[in-house]
């Protein structure tokens, strides 16, 4: 087997969890549509992935229509953003390496018990104005620089 092959095994088990809460597949991207927000799942091969082997995280953001309506405020990789990886225990910024089927199969369901269990809660949490408003007001800003972070802040609160 090739690693597209060991992609469309990982991807299996990540599509339908996520297509049962409502989001869309393009590729190796999933998006759904909230209240006033865009989730995102996308899935990432490494460049360092080769014949032998395949190396994928996932990249999760939120995007809030009211400050993607601005061109000034505009952030393409979201208004929050995290790597799967901070969901798992350590925070370390984690990467699966899949060599055959079953690594491939066993990353795509480690990959799905996160985001069912830690990622989709904590995104759906924040999927609002208002509660990124709060994080942002704590000083909270995954994936932002503090600069973005006032200025959605900012933003926000006018």
């Amino acid at each position: 087997m090739a690693p597209q092959d060991w992609k469309a095994i990982l991807l299996a088990p990540v599509a339908e969890s996520l297509k049962s809460r409502g989001f869309r597949k393009n590729g190796m991207r999933f998006r759904a549509d909230r209240c006033e927000a865009e989730l995102s799942v996308a899935l990432q091969s490494s460049q360092t992935s080769d014949r032998y082997h395949l190396k994928v995280t996932a990249n999760l953001s939120i995007h809030l229509g009211v400050l993607d309506r601005d061109p000034t405020l505009f952030a393409p990789e979201g208004h929050w953003r995290q790597r799967i990886g901070q969901f798992m225990l350590g925070r370390p910024d984690h990467w699966w390496l899949c060599h055959d089927e079953e690594t491939a199969q066993r990353a795509g369901e480690q990959i799905t018990a996160i985001l069912e269990t830690a990622a989709l809660p904590e995104m759906e949490r924040l999927a609002s104005s208002e509660a990124l408003r709060d994080l942002w007001a704590a000083g909270c800003s995954p994936g932002l620089t503090e600069r973005q972070r006032q200025e959605f802040l900012g933003r926000l609160r006018q």
